[in-house]
């Protein structure tokens, strides 16, 4: 699909290179042929021109390094950053000139050392990851610097650009040269397969080095002030504004991508806040169990009935079991953010790993009974036991505490295609349809469970280790009418 939908980009970028290449050579043909005596001699104009150009190269420029420092550009960029600046830098000094030497000479020198250094794209993959590559735009604004100090305090070394009105084959050549250097990046400008960033990038660039070419080729047409001449600054304004108009908006999709991700950062945030208030409040509640039931055993400890100690003793173990259920979902959480979760599937009888949770989840209350029935199940899947173990005894633990005054609970399952299914099902209190799509977020607790225990860690979890085997978790549930989550496990092993 990828690869299709970026030949079809590619093929748009040929057909409207083509076509633009064909649209301005005809323009500047039928400006030659019907307008050969017609001059415009306006400094002022020219001037706003070229200042327009400068400012936008330069613009362009940094928008350009600032993405690719934040790693949104490949390196590729650093070359067409660096030949923008020393455009912008040239061009911006031939605005302030009068014709003559001085003022053919900096914009043919634009020209020739942006087509040069926009080549370098071509070589900039076998200079990736290299340190060096950050100080290019640096000596390219030095290189500029030097080339336009040199042209103001020497103007008698400056080569002659124009004679009898006529450009010189010095001042055609470094046009033509310049204008082949920014054909050959338009054609590496032609997408492949790459982000969709970059990609746009790409389409943006083929067609601003397109028009710079173009312009290049043209000026060996044209002579100053003429119809031709006026068009080829067109061709680079325009090519400018193309860049400025896209960086424009990516730089501003950019700033609400991180407007979005502050304020995702800022919700975890407080996300995370309360399951600390909520841990803090679920450990105190088990420690208080086992406090008072070890003060009551040490009290009475001359008259102990075998009952009172067994009913005793029994409530110090189910709040251990609550604490260590805890602990296990707060570091399995944990461990999945720092990717260190063992995922070491075998062949594993999955049937009666759910009886065995059901059997240990319905030890822990006195008023729930469990009906199992995964009969359906085959003798082996390939699994790891640890995490489905964990998964069921979530989901179990659940629809227990979630169905307080409904005592059933029903765990059935079924083959289906080449998937196997284990439900577990509640008469409980249910979930509001509005928070059904939220159930497996980290730290998300529907609106019916407030008042009762929990994090919102554990379904997210249990998603996550069913997912591992290639399955998932899914949920049906109707406020008020009790809760159906499915486990759905592949048959044969994942991947």
């Amino acid at each position: 699909m990828g690869k299709r939908a970026g030949t079809t980009t590619a093929g748009r970028v040929w057909m409207s290179m083509l076509a633009t290449g064909m649209v301005s050579g005809a323009g500047a043909i039928a400006l030659n042929h019907f307008f050969p005596d017609w001059r415009l001699i306006h400094y002022p104009l020219h001037a706003s021109v070229e200042s327009v150009g400068a400012f936008a190269a330069f613009i362009i420029a940094t928008l350009i390094l600032g993405l690719r420092n934040h790693g949104r550009l490949g390196v590729a960029y650093v070359w067409v950053a660096s030949a923008l600046i020393s455009m912008g830098f040239l061009d911006g000094l031939h605005a302030l000139m009068h014709a003559g030497q001085g003022f053919v000479w900096l914009h043919s020198a634009a020209t020739f050392l942006g087509g040069t250094t926009f080549m370098f794209v071509w070589a900039a993959d076998r200079f990736d990851g290299q340190a060096w590559t950050r100080g290019v735009p640096y000596g390219a604004f030095a290189i500029t610097a030097g080339v336009a100090a040199g042209s103001l305090l020497f103007p008698e070394h400056v080569p002659r650009m124009v004679v009898d009105g006529q450009f010189t084959v010095a001042a055609r050549v470094a046009n033509v040269v310049g204008g082949i250097g920014f054909l050959a990046a338009a054609l590496y400008f032609v997408p492949r397969r790459a982000a969709k960033t970059e990609r746009r990038g790409s389409m943006v660039f083929s067609s601003h080095c397109l028009l710079f070419g173009i312009s290049g080729i043209i000026f060996e047409f044209s002579m100053i002030w003429d119809a031709a001449w006026w068009f080829w600054h067109v061709l680079r304004i325009a090519a400018y504004m193309i860049a400025v108009l896209f960086y424009f908006r990516l730089a501003r999709g950019i700033e609400d991508d991180l407007a979005r991700a502050l304020e995702s950062e800022r919700q975890y945030s407080a996300l995370q806040q309360q399951f600390v208030s909520l841990v803090s409040h679920e450990f105190r509640t088990p420690l208080a169990i086992i406090d008072g039931s070890a003060q009551r055993l040490l009290r009475r400890k001359g008259d102990i009935t075998p009952e009172i100690l067994e009913e005793r003793l029994g409530r110090i173990r189910a709040a251990v079991e609550r604490m260590v259920g805890l602990i296990d979902t707060t570091l399995y959480a944990a461990r999945m953010d720092a990717g260190k979760i063992d995922f070491s599937p075998t062949p594993c009888d999955v049937a009666e790993l759910v009886r065995h949770a059901c059997a240990n989840v319905a030890a822990t209350s006195e008023h729930h009974q469990i009906q199992c029935d995964v009969s359906a199940l085959p003798a082996r899947l390939d699994a790891d036991a640890k995490l489905l173990e964990h998964v069921f005894l979530n989901l179990l633990s659940n629809a227990i505490k979630y169905a307080p005054n409904a005592p059933r609970i029903d765990v059935s399952a079924w083959i289906d295609g080449n998937d196997a299914f284990i439900a577990v099902r509640d008469q409980g209190v249910g979930i509001p349809a509005g928070d059904l799509d939220k159930m497996f977020e980290r730290f998300f607790r529907a609106k019916t469970s407030a008042g009762i225990r929990g994090t919102g860690l554990g379904l997210s979890v249990s998603r996550a280790f069913t997912r591992m085997h290639g399955g998932d978790i899914t949920v049906e549930s109707a406020e008020g009418e009790g809760s159906a989550f499915t486990v759905r496990l592949p048959l044969t092993p994942a991947g």
